[in-house]
């Protein structure tokens, strides 16, 4: 009877009392392997970084892909997509050959929409930007920050191994503007 009316309360608890988390900015980290233990640290980092607590947390989904295995990479890629459009993504890490894809795809927003000159100048003296062609409009802009050297994705081994550099983007996602900036 004990455990009955334990288990009862935590599902009461879960699913009526407890507040639901709010998402403050999903955070994709694409093409790579990390642990959920690592997930979990990255995710709280951040939110500590942010300032943020219950209910707002930043939600990482990691989407990473095994050799051989067509089946696991053709749902892994749905996911990010589903994720993508229903605008719970709003910032994209990933290694720099995955990051052109997705400029060219049109899935990242240039970084002038959200970063002003001074800060798009500091990027560029330190030469942690990706310029690419817009597709929307011909003209070469900034579309992504190297991370190589971030503190956070170095402490937690997010992209630790890989031979590319990688990279952070942000997803145009309206009335998300100062919480991806924030991220950034």
């Amino acid at each position: 009877m004990i455990f009955v009316t334990f288990v009862g309360g935590s599902m009461v608890y879960a699913m009526a009392i407890k507040p639901k988390t709010v998402n403050y900015a999903g955070i994709a980290v694409y093409g790579t392997h990390l642990p959920m233990e690592n997930i979990d640290k990255l995710t709280n980092e951040i939110n500590q970084s942010l300032g943020l607590s219950e209910p707002n947390s930043v939600t990482v989904t990691n989407y990473f892909f095994q050799e051989g295995d067509d089946l696991f990479n053709v749902d892994v890629e749905r996911k990010f997509i589903t994720y993508l459009y229903s605008l719970e993504t709003h910032v994209i890490t990933a290694m720099e050959s995955d990051m052109k894809t997705f400029i060219e795809s049109e899935y990242v927003a240039p970084l002038s929409d959200y970063l002003t000159q001074e800060e798009l100048d500091t990027l560029n003296k330190e030469g942690r930007v990706i310029y690419m062609t817009d597709p929307l409009d011909g003209k070469e802009k900034p579309f992504a920050i190297n991370i190589d050297n971030s503190r956070i994705f170095d402490e937690f081994q997010v992209f630790e191994g890989e031979e590319q550099s990688s990279y952070i983007g942000i997803v145009p996602v309206k009335d998300y503007d100062e919480n991806i900036k924030a991220v950034v």
